[in-house]
């Protein structure tokens, strides 16, 4: 059984999404006590009470799914820090699937965690961290697959024999969009037409009640907008949704189209919004610190407005001195390499902490849970290594291992939230 339906109800959700930041944000709270910067333990749990809430039903049986949504940088488009929370939350209380991912591939060599991804043709991938937002309505992937002329074809599949029973795809209208074809198991089930109001979100699900293998869309036409795809399956459980963008700060969030974003969010309904951004930032010589806090400020409160969040504020990294650059005179060793934390990171870090208490947000330090003194260059150096030789990024130990602390904080907050050590906030 084919179901086709068409978000309409998105462009009166935009208006509340729009407004959030500035109408409906909480209030700030005065000014909270210091608190240690290099703490492993989460600052203001009981923000998450809403979606303990949450997690608390699922496994009373009271809803059948609950939505987790990340939203950063390559620490996330990676999928390997979300893909490890995805695991361990999904061994505890259940695997509903895949969930909502980005548009094919977003980035050369770009992997996601339990999917195999494959496509061909004539695809552009636009980039909602780059060129002009008005261009098209990005949603949260903050991607959009556009065909050109000749069309092209993509598909997604569940690895370790996993099926399906549902899926969804979502794409944008265009004043001269063309027809996909939507594909299960290499079966077309369904023609979808895009041509609509410039820029107006669709979408379209697919039934597999026996189970699919693999998703897949076709298209000969040009101009078909793809903003992304999502498996579930048919039982009980969580699903961890990652979207990352390589390079991007929190300021890609306001790059978003309002009515986009909400038909996402009406679909997600998301319990805990993970916001991890700030590397990037903190890499800024030239960042100004003001007009950064007032963006991460609004961001956040917009964010506050739909659900718990989480601030996972940035890891520890570092920069190679200038003289590292330089190649050596002949018959000359290099000079020993040093590396160095730029002075923004952690002037990042604590804005992101001071905002996340002030707008009633859980925060998690992510550079506490590496070694001090040395937190990266350790990880770096280790045996094995936990870290890359960039200094930034993390090898699939490192993420994991980073993952895996988070997930115990989540889950010690959980046990205090059902030991009624904790106030219930109705979301």
């Amino acid at each position: 059984m084919v179901l086709l339906r068409l978000a309409l109800v998105a462009m009166m959700a935009a208006a509340t999404w729009a407004a959030a930041g500035a109408l409906a944000a909480p209030q700030r709270k005065s000014a909270a006590p210091a608190l240690q910067t290099d703490s492993r333990k989460m600052i203001a749990p009981q923000a998450l009470a809403g979606f303990y809430r949450d997690l608390a039903r699922l496994e009373a049986g009271e809803i059948d799914q609950l939505h987790i949504v990340q939203l950063g940088d390559s620490h996330t488009a990676g999928d390997v820090f979300s893909g490890r929370l995805r695991s361990r939350f999904q061994q505890m209380f259940g695997a509903a699937g895949r969930g909502a991912m980005p548009p094919g591939k977003t980035f050369p060599g770009i992997r996601q965690k339990e999917v195999s991804l494959s496509q061909g043709g004539a695809w552009t991938m636009r980039n909602s961290k780059l060129g002009n937002p008005d261009d098209l309505a990005y949603g949260l992937s903050g991607f959009v697959a556009v065909s050109g002329q000749g069309g092209g074809w993509m598909q997604v599949s569940p690895t370790e024999d996993r099926l399906f029973q549902s899926a969804r795809i979502d794409f944008l209208h265009a004043d001269s969009g063309g027809a996909f074809d939507v594909l299960l198991d290499g079966e077309a089930v369904e023609t979808v037409s895009t041509e609509g109001p410039d820029g107006r979100p669709g979408h379209v699900e697919v039934a597999a009640p026996h189970g699919a293998r693999v998703l897949g869309l076709a298209t000969s036409a040009p101009d078909v907008r793809i903003k992304g795809w999502s498996l579930f399956e048919a039982r009980p459980g969580v699903l961890v949704e990652s979207f990352g963008i390589v390079g991007a700060t929190v300021r890609v969030v306001e790059r978003w189209h309002p009515a986009s974003v909400a038909a996402d969010l009406e679909a997600l309904r998301p319990s805990l919004v993970i916001l991890a951004y700030g590397t990037n930032e903190g890499f800024e010589v030239t960042l100004d610190l003001a007009e950064y806090r007032s963006t991460f400020a609004r961001v956040l409160g917009r964010w506050r407005h739909r659900a718990p969040v989480l601030v996972a504020g940035p890891p520890d990294g570092r920069r190679a001195a200038p003289a590292c650059k330089e190649k050596p005179k002949k018959g000359r060793k290099p000079p020993p390499c040093r590396w160095f934390t730029p002075a923004n990171l952690p002037l990042v870090r604590g804005i992101q902490r001071q905002e996340a208490q002030a707008l009633g947000a859980a925060f998690w330090d992510w550079s506490a849970q590496m070694p001090e003194p040395g937190g990266i260059e350790r990880w770096v150096k280790a045996e094995p290594p936990m870290a890359r030789g960039d200094y930034v990024h993390f090898t699939t130990l490192g993420y994991e291992s980073a993952a895996d602390a988070l997930f115990e904080q989540l889950m010690d907050g959980y046990a205090q939230f059902k030991a009624k050590s904790l106030p219930v906030k109705p979301r």
